[in-house]
C-alpha cells in the first residue's frame, strides 16, 4: 500500500471538517451537549490519522511493510465505529457534575456562599437520580436568614 500515508492525512482533513462543522454547528446553537463527540472526532479522527499519516511520510520503509495496510484499515474501521462512544457513553457521566453543586453548607468560617441565596432548593441530578431517587435539599437556616433580611 504505497498511498497509505496520503490516505491518512485525506481523513484525517476529512474527520477535520466533520469536527469543525459539530463546533460552529453547537456554538452556534449555544448547544454543548455534543461536546464529548465533537472532542473525539477531533482527537481520535483528526489528529491520529494526521500522526499515522506524518509517521508514514517521514518514514517511508513503514510503507513497504505487510502490516500497513492493516493497521490502515483496521484504524480507518475501529475510529468511525467508536465516534459514537461519547454519545453512548454521556449518560454515564452526565450527573457527576452536578454532585457536588448540591452541597449548600457555609464555608470554614461560617459564612454563606454565595449560590446559597438562592431560595429554591436544589435538585440532584446525579448519582441519586440515576439510582431512581428524587433528593430535595433546603437551604441551611444561615442562608435562609440571609434572604429574609
Amino acid at each position: 500500500m504505497k498511498t497509505v500515508d496520503i490516505n491518512f492525512i485525506v481523513i484525517g482533513a476529512s474527520w477535520l471538517l466533520v469536527g469543525m462543522l459539530l463546533g460552529i454547528g453547537m456554538g452556534a446553537a449555544h448547544n454543548f451537549a455534543l461536546a464529548p463527540l465533537h472532542a473525539h472526532i477531533n482527537l481520535i479522527g483528526f489528529v491520529c490519522h494526521s500522526v499515522f499519516g506524518m509517521a508514514y511520510r517521514h518514514w517511508p520503509a513503514l510503507k513497504d511493510s505487510p502490516l500497513a495496510p492493516y493497521q490502515f484499515w483496521i484504524f480507518v474501521i475501529a475510529s468511525a465505529d467508536h465516534a459514537d462512544r461519547p454519545l453512548l457513553h454521556s449518560d454515564e457521566r452526565a450527573g457527576t457534575a452536578d454532585d457536588h453543586r448540591v452541597d449548600r453548607r457555609p464555608d470554614r468560617r461560617g459564612a454563606v456562599r454565595r449560590d446559597d441565596l438562592d431560595p429554591t432548593p436544589a435538585r440532584v441530578t446525579g448519582a441519586a437520580a440515576r439510582a431512581g431517587q428524587s433528593v430535595l435539599i433546603s437551604m441551611p437556616e444561615k442562608a435562609r436568614a440571609a434572604c429574609d433580611s
